[in-house]
């Protein structure tokens, strides 16, 4: 086998790469009234029956075709080929035209192919790495009697844990009642609150 054989073989496995290189033509055949008696269960009879019923031109798609039709009687598999449009005029032809591109080109398809799949590696490690991930958690209460938020205070705790390594996920606000002062001889009702804060940090 040369070099150029081995490189549209290798690009043909990557269907995403070779599918624009594909050119499907349709042949005259037969005529209606020329229909075969018998028909063959040829690698060009499973290729037209799934071009014409629509499948793409994988080797599952193939092999699952082929199965199928071998495993058909004369009639009915006469019937299910011309149901596909196999016994119509036309049938069509793939015209692979990735054998019309020099060796330099195919290899440099195939070098495409290579880098998008190790890429496609790289992201599933990536994606197992980040759900192996494993956090601690740690929450913070800051009380307030004044009615709002003591802002430098909490300033301090979340710079205090960031230095330690956590990361904020989660602010909200508990009230828990209402503190009634006096100034100046009238009552003042104030919110007593409750900032509770969650932060995490990985394992």
């Amino acid at each position: 086998m040369d070099i150029k054989t081995f490189l549209v073989k290798e690009l043909n496995r990557r269907e995403d790469l070779a599918k624009p290189f594909k050119e499907k033509i349709s042949i005259e055949e037969f005529e209606k009234d020329d229909e075969p008696e018998e028909v063959t269960v040829s690698k060009e009879v499973v290729v037209d029956y799934l071009l014409k019923s629509g499948y793409d031109l994988t080797p599952d798609n193939y092999e699952r075709a082929e199965q199928m039709l071998r495993s058909m009687e004369g009639t009915k598999l006469k019937s299910t080929l011309k149901n596909a449009g196999k016994m119509d005029e036309q049938r069509y032809k793939t015209i692979d035209h990735l054998n019309d591109l020099t060796v330099e080109e195919l290899n440099s398809l195939l070098n495409i192919a290579v880098l998008n799949a190790l890429n496609n590696i790289s992201n599933q490690l990536n994606n197992i790495n980040n759900s192996a991930t494993k956090y601690t958690y740690s929450i913070e209460r800051i009380h307030d009697s004044r009615g709002a938020t003591n802002v430098r205070h909490m300033t301090e705790v979340i710079n205090r844990y960031a230095a330690n390594g956590y990361r904020v996920v989660s602010i909200f606000t508990n009230e828990l009642g209402k503190n009634v002062t006096s100034v100046g001889g009238f009552g003042v009702n104030s919110t007593v609150d409750e900032v509770i804060i969650v932060f995490e940090k990985p394992l």
